[in-house]
């Protein structure tokens, strides 16, 4: 939307198409005002909010933390279903095991 209202701004016309998708880009990164509320309060940080400094910090710093968290959820859920995948493999396992114990038994059943 804003970049649609800068092409047909006079001071933004010499732009090239691929200057303004370069634009268009780095606007899609930015966090907008409730994003930033809401990772606030989500991370229950208000109380840094205080004082302009460390409202700038905060502002420097919470995307990244965000990719970081992302990052690190990822890797939790892989751990998770790899762990229950290998449960259950494990389980099929066992009842292999069981079931070849039985056919032994039955074998020596049946020599004697």
């Amino acid at each position: 939307m804003l970049i649609g209202i800068m092409k047909y701004l006079q001071v933004f016309k010499f732009l090239s198409e691929e200057q303004i998708t370069g634009l268009r880009k780095n606007l899609l990164s930015l966090w907008s005002f409730n994003k930033f509320k809401n990772a606030i309060r989500i991370v229950n940080i208000q109380h840094l909010l205080t004082t302009p400094f460390m409202l700038e910090i905060v502002v420097q710093v919470l995307p990244t933390m965000t990719k970081k968290y992302r990052g690190s959820m990822k890797i939790k859920d892989i751990v998770r279903t790899n762990y229950q995948y290998l449960k259950k493999r494990a389980k099929i396992q066992k009842l292999n095991q069981i079931n070849l114990v039985k056919q032994i038994n039955q074998t020596k059943l049946n020599i004697i």
